[in-house]
């Protein structure tokens, strides 16, 4: 039986900085609210390898007394409060007296602080808890903090971090929603060495999102402004038009801290839903202050979680905020609106999770996205000739050869007697006494994808040039991926070229995308990506790009000449897996005479 024992304090304090210190993110989220709670008008950032070789972060707080440098480090120490009576009425940033002594514990550490009233500065450093020296030294007003070398005395996590890009995703995330929680300070992010994020300071939310998103969100906000008994919010919503596939525009702040909260977010939504029936997630930028004993933030180390006293009526003030302020505007912008949703959305609905998946109806042509149909001839080629039709490609004009291949593909179901197109979505056809129902839209779908997954894979998928290349103005996070996964994008056909700031220009698509919004499919497939993450497997991330990419396949409700039904039959005949589409669905129901003659009960 093992017995009890008492850790050592250099072993209890590397643990419990795993709750604090996460990743390099987790160490700029703690220093600038630190620099926060110390009244800086200008905070600067400087970061090195995502974060992994070194973080700085410089202000012109209040600073810390010089004899009180190296109480800072240690464990549950803070200037912040001085009862557990005081956690109740909260209003810094800080206050658990962690940060500082979990960073040191697993970093180097250099500070450097001075305050007003002292001609003199002090630094300390500190590697792995373990203090080096400490000195006075001659620094303007503030402090200048500079971590390390993050995890050097701990290799097992080291290993867990992602990329450089990666982490410094992670760090500019982090610093744009406090940055937009705190319009009244400056912010300067410096990446290897380049600015990359500036906020002015001035107080002004949309200079800020114009700053850190672009004029493109910019220019599409709704101002939110709502106060009842209970609190105030305060900010803004985006139109449809600056909406996404995930979260990752959706910032929410409590009593101007960064916040994640689920029920909050659905509030918001929940809202849109009466006004853009769109499936998409909106964007919005939304502060909810409330009395602080309504509210409790000390639910984990990392203070991104809260409780509220009252969470019916926030999520109540939340939903009629934004609610009021969607009315007005559409109202204001006389666009026709859908009221039939307009009743509040109950409490207990802000859990139900609804998954609809839009289909964008386009003009299509079934026999010019296959290559397995013969235009001249108006027939199909036939596979078990060994012959099939070879395209190549030169501004948007086909050319082919017939040329001979080794194989012969086996196919999963016999061929089919079409007997007709029911609804115009659903192909009709026999094999003996068995009847096929095939989903048009699900089996051209499969046979797009596997088409494309195999392109991909063999490197030879065939793009087309844009006529007009598409300008597209990302956020600083959504650049950073697109860079790190730019291999992935191109050997998918996106072929794109930095365009300066945010902005890149879409040059290249895949051909068999049709008359897709080359921008649309492009940011569906960056949203998707995103919400995956980079630790995906890559064939798993290129089939997700297939996936959506096969929006161009033929749609419910379109006519189908004979033809073409037969042609999409026989494709589908030869495919790996043929039965379902590539989100999961049936593409063919199979039913046999006794099957329908139990229907009319003939037996």
């Amino acid at each position: 039986m093992n017995r009890i024992n008492i850790l050592d304090k250099d072993t209890f304090n590397k643990i419990a900085a795993g709750e604090v210190v996460e990743r390099p993110a987790s160490v700029i989220k703690e220093l600038i609210e630190n620099s926060i709670d110390a009244n800086s008008k200008n905070i600067h950032i400087y970061i090195e390898d995502g974060g992994k070789r070194s973080m700085r972060v410089v202000d012109d707080g209040d600073g810390i007394h010089k004899d009180d440098i190296e109480k800072a480090f240690m464990p549950h120490s803070t200037s912040k409060i001085n009862s557990i009576e005081d956690i109740e009425k909260i209003k810094s940033m800080g206050f658990r007296g962690e940060a500082l002594a979990s960073i040191a514990s697993v970093a180097k550490v250099n500070l450097k602080s001075k305050i007003e009233s002292e001609d003199m500065g002090r630094e300390i450093e500190i590697w792995g808890g373990s203090r080096r020296f400490i000195k006075d030294v001659g620094i303007p007003q503030g402090t200048q903090i500079y971590v390390f070398d993050i995890f050097f005395s701990m290799p097992a996590r080291l290993k867990f971090l992602k990329s450089h890009i990666s982490e410094f995703s992670y760090i500019i995330d982090v610093v744009t929603r406090i940055a937009l929680g705190n319009l009244n300070i400056s912010f300067n992010l410096y990446k290897d060495g380049k600015k990359v994020l500036f906020t002015n300071g001035k107080g002004s939310l949309r200079e800020a999102v114009l700053s850190i998103y672009g004029k493109n969100f910019s220019e599409n906000l709704i101002d939110v402004l709502y106060h009842k008994d209970l609190g105030i919010i305060s900010g803004v919503v985006g139109e449809e038009s600056i909406s996404r596939g995930n979260r990752n525009n959706q910032t929410l702040f409590v009593n101007s801290r960064y916040i994640k909260n689920r029920m909050l977010s659905v509030a918001v939504e929940n809202a849109f839903k009466s006004f853009i029936m769109v499936n998409k997630f909106p964007f919005f930028i939304l502060n909810i202050e409330l009395f602080p004993d309504l509210v409790d933030i000390n639910v984990h180390p990392q203070k991104m979680e809260v409780k509220f006293l009252k969470e019916r009526e926030v999520f109540s003030l939340v939903f009629e905020g934004v609610h009021l302020a969607l009315k007005e505007y559409f109202k204001k912008e006389k666009f026709e609106i859908h009221t039939e949703n307009d009743n509040y959305t109950p409490y207990e609905e802000a859990y139900q999770e609804k998954i609809d998946i839009s289909e964008v109806e386009i003009p299509y042509d079934l026999r010019s996205k296959n290559p397995a149909y013969d235009k001249e001839k108006n027939k199909n080629v036939d596979f078990l000739e060994n012959k099939v039709e070879k395209f190549t490609f030169s501004d948007k004009l086909a050319s082919k050869d017939t040329i001979k291949f080794e194989f012969k593909r086996e196919a999963k179901f016999p061929k089919l007697q079409l007997i007709g197109q029911f609804n115009k979505s659903y192909i009709i056809s026999q094999h003996e006494d068995l009847l096929y129902i095939i989903d048009q839209h699900a089996a051209h779908e499969k046979i797009n994808f596997e088409k494309y997954v195999k392109d991909i894979t063999e490197r030879k998928v065939v793009s087309q040039i844009l006529m007009i290349p598409e300008v597209i103005e990302l956020t600083q996070s959504e650049v950073l991926f697109v860079y790190e996964n730019k291999i992935v994008f191109e050997t998918c056909g996106f072929l794109f070229e930095d365009f300066g700031e945010n902005t890149i220009v879409l040059k290249e698509v895949p051909l068999f995308i049709g008359n897709i919004s080359a921008r649309s499919i492009f940011m569906d497939v960056l949203e998707n990506l995103q919400a995956m993450g980079s630790g995906k497997e890559i064939e798993v991330r290129y089939n997700k790009i297939a996936s959506i990419a096969c929006k161009s396949s033929v749609k419910a409700m379109e006519d189908l000449s004979e033809e073409e039904m037969i042609s999409l039959m026989d494709d589908l005949r030869f495919l790996d897996e043929p039965f379902t589409c590539p989100h999961g669905r049936p593409t063919i129901i199979v039913h046999s005479v006794k099957d329908i003659e139990r229907w009319f009960k003939r037996i």
